[in-house]
């Protein structure tokens, strides 16, 4: 069995402070086999945000896998959007855009949706599409194969197309054969789905699971929360942990089960 605690959406800078040690405790306590992070790191991509990123980061156990998102890149400011880009966030958390681990269980492979423009939708490549197909088209024997991007290729019913990423729908028709799982964040709201309810996919078990905002006071309408995935064979739980705030503590849902074919 393989466990992956799985954040996003952080948005240090506009972030609840009180959030940020019962955060770093559950996820020690986790003992994650893989803590994957699904972008925004940051609010506003400065120098002081990406330094309280990349101090709570170094407080968690390894190993990590990270993707940037679209406040990763200045935000409002789009002239310093241009000139700084993704400099900060390759400086204080990753120089990899395209980060990949594998063990005997899982492969996972992180791609960059984020653009200079449009600031907050994003999208995904020809170049990124062959990424994959190279990277975990090959991956069998059981592995459990997942993409980790920010923007979500897919979402509950009640959203539309505008909310996924750019050019998703044709290159999951691509992909499908070579993924099990997606993992996103973006929308600050915690969800997990089968993409063939949206999609008419080759896989027809791929799941997709959201990660809501785990500590930013960009609530959208849920909580704070985060995603603890565990994988077993053919079975995967995704497990949502709202914050109580009358609690003061994060709290675990019962989560959803879905059944699939690993590796297929």
């Amino acid at each position: 069995m393989r466990r992956i605690v799985h954040l996003s959406d952080l948005h240090f800078g506009w972030n609840e402070s009180k959030l940020v040690k019962s955060l770093s405790a559950l996820v020690t306590d986790a003992r994650p086999d893989l803590t994957v992070f699904s972008g925004d790191f940051v609010e506003h991509a400065t120098r002081a945000e990406f330094q309280q990123a990349r101090a709570f980061i170094q407080a968690l156990p390894e190993p990590m896998l990270m993707v940037p998102g679209n406040h990763d890149l200045p935000f409002y400011n789009y002239p310093r959007r241009v000139r700084q880009g993704l400099r900060l966030y390759r400086e204080y958390i990753t120089g990899d855009l395209t980060p990949f681990y594998a063990d005997e269980e899982v492969a996972v492979l992180g791609l960059n949706t984020a653009r200079l423009w449009p600031i907050r939708g994003g999208s995904i490549s020809a170049e990124q599409v062959r990424e994959v197909e190279a990277r975990l088209c090959p991956v069998r024997g059981g592995v459990v194969r997942i993409l980790v991007t920010h923007h979500p290729f897919d979402l509950p019913q009640q959203y539309g197309a505008r909310s996924l990423v750019k050019h998703g729908r044709a290159a999951l028709t691509r992909l499908a054969c070579c993924l099990d799982v997606l993992l996103a964040g973006h929308m600050h709201i915690g969800a997990s789905g089968r993409v063939a309810d949206r999609f008419q996919t080759p896989n027809g078990s791929l799941v997709f699971a959201q990660a809501g905002t785990a500590i930013s006071k960009r609530y959208k309408g849920e909580r704070n929360s985060f995603n603890v995935i565990e994988i077993d064979g053919r079975l995967i739980r995704i497990r949502k942990y709202s914050w109580d705030a009358d609690q003061s503590a994060y709290e675990a849902t019962i989560g959803e089960i879905f059944e699939f074919t690993a590796g297929s």
